[in-house]
């Protein structure tokens, strides 16, 4: 099974990298890196594995000379008799790039957010706020320290409409009753100008 296994897997990394299968039995872990690291690569074969253990995410380079992302985790054991290193490795470059642009994305959408003058907030279905912008912050802070912890990110917003409520305050009593609705996808929409 475990010869197998290292077939499929050489067979899998040929397909990957680009090297024939020859080229891949001659070669050390140092020929699929980039030079500059060299260093960090030796200090993480010198501290040894003694049990299943990611070491990181590493760059490689394919025979085209691609440079890819590759996650790696190192396992000693024994085979045949003798003492080998299991190693796997899964090509993350996708999943790096589309975090990438994903927090791309997220700054950029805070960037438009926080540039707004409305007091805006983003709500999740229970009612806790996941985001506010710069003017909706800047509102709480003019009103008092003790505001801002009550309606940042992180609050809960109906609890912040009820609790206004039992204060007197009738608009908040509209406005829970809308955003309620909006949440329980009742209404489409609700506006209500909010001194």
């Amino acid at each position: 099974w475990v010869q197998e296994q290292i077939k499929k897997n050489n067979y899998a990394a040929v397909q990957q990298y680009g090297y024939s299968r020859e080229e891949f039995l001659k070669m050390t872990i140092k020929d699929i890196r980039p030079s500059e690291d060299m260093e960090k690569l030796q200090a993480t074969v010198a501290r040894g594995i003694k049990s299943i253990r990611p070491s990181g995410i590493w760059r490689h380079i394919k025979k085209d000379g691609t440079m890819i992302f590759a996650e790696v985790t190192s396992h000693d054991t024994i085979y045949n008799g003798e003492k080998v290193r299991l190693v796997m490795s899964v090509d993350v470059t996708d999943r790096l790039k589309a975090e990438e642009l994903l927090k791309e994305s997220e700054m950029f959408n805070r960037s438009i957010l926080t540039s707004i003058s409305s007091h805006i907030a983003v709500m999740d279905d229970q009612g806790n706020l996941i985001a506010v912008n710069k003017a909706w912050n800047d509102f709480s802070i003019a009103n008092g320290e003790t505001c801002l912890h009550r309606t940042g990110v992180g609050s809960n917003y109906i609890e912040v409409c009820r609790r206004a409520i039992a204060g007197g305050d009738t608009l908040a009593a509209q406005a829970l009753e809308g955003i309620t609705k909006v949440l329980k996808k009742e209404s489409a929409f609700f506006e209500l100008e909010y001194p």
